[in-house]
């Protein structure tokens, strides 16, 4: 070939080919383990499944625990409950992930679009929660911070698989709740748990100290009081007549009033690329 095109030629072509052949390594890695967009509708999913793992992360006993969440809610309340872990969100928001996963994979398509995607995105560190249909109002505002507040140290650990399954032992509990009339919202969340023993000497506490305190300080305004034989030194020494006072104490009563709760807070919503309306929340960790 060189004695055709010359030695400076030959040359030049000899760089252009090394350099194109260095771009080509560098760029099959990426297309080769570039992960599918599975929110744009995916083979993969055809058959619906409830639980997907692309990034592996559940185990094999979480995974039939989450199916088993879903089995039931679908059964129970008509709600395609869909666990998803994927490496990365393909430079989209998780949000628009996790809405676009459960409108064009087709779920809920039987069911009027009711149910939800908990969505977490491994390497991006990301999660969302996409609600649909009745499930937006089943799943509140304050009722996914509720669940998030104890799925996330599990994420910042990351435990992914614990995070799954701390996230499915709401699932069930949260549509009966819905079913009930009384959705899980700001005045009607479960409280935490206190220890019993911490309660009751924090109750005696308050009740003591106080006390124990008054009855120091009248105490010792009583050290000035000498007992008195005659009613005369009670008398002001110019008062000849004396009346009789007589005084009707009436006893004080303090009235508790309950502290009504704020205002509920409902669900908040936002459109989908679809066409639809979604809830949810997301963030980081």
């Amino acid at each position: 070939m060189r004695e055709f095109i010359g030695d400076n030629a030959y040359t030049k072509l000899v760089k252009k080919i090394a350099t194109l052949a260095m771009l080509i390594v560098m760029l099959l890695p990426m297309a080769v383990f570039a992960e599918e967009d599975y929110s744009q509708g995916s083979s993969e999913l055809a058959s619906k499944p409830r639980v997907f793992d692309k990034a592996d992360v559940m185990g094999s006993e979480v995974k039939g625990k989450l199916e088993k969440i879903s089995n039931d809610a679908k059964k129970k309340y008509g709600a395609d409950v869909i666990f998803v872990a994927v490496n990365t969100l393909n430079d989209r928001s998780a949000t628009e992930y996790a809405d676009d996963f459960f409108y064009k994979n087709g779920y809920g398509e039987d069911n009027d679009r009711n149910g939800l995607v908990f969505l977490i995105a491994v390497e991006d560190r990301k999660w969302a929660i996409s609600t649909n249909g009745k499930t937006i109002d089943a799943f509140t505002d304050a009722g996914q911070a509720y669940i998030m507040d104890n799925v996330l140290p599990y994420l910042k650990d990351d435990d992914f698989s614990g995070a799954f399954s701390k996230y499915g032992d709401y699932v069930i509990d949260f549509y009966e709740k819905y079913t009930q009339g009384r959705p899980y919202d700001k005045s009607t969340l479960p409280k935490k748990k206190r220890n019993i023993l911490l309660s009751v000497a924090y109750t005696l506490g308050v009740a003591i100290v106080p006390t124990g305190l008054i009855a120091f300080c009248l105490i010792q305004q009583m050290k000035s009081v000498r007992k008195q034989t005659t009613a005369s030194n009670y008398l002001k020494r110019d008062q000849s007549n004396a009346r009789v006072v007589s005084e009707n104490y009436i006893r004080s009563g303090l009235v508790r009033n309950r502290r009504m709760d704020d205002e509920d807070g409902g669900s908040s919503t936002h459109g989908n690329s679809s066409g639809g309306i979604s809830g949810g929340s997301s963030g980081s960790f």
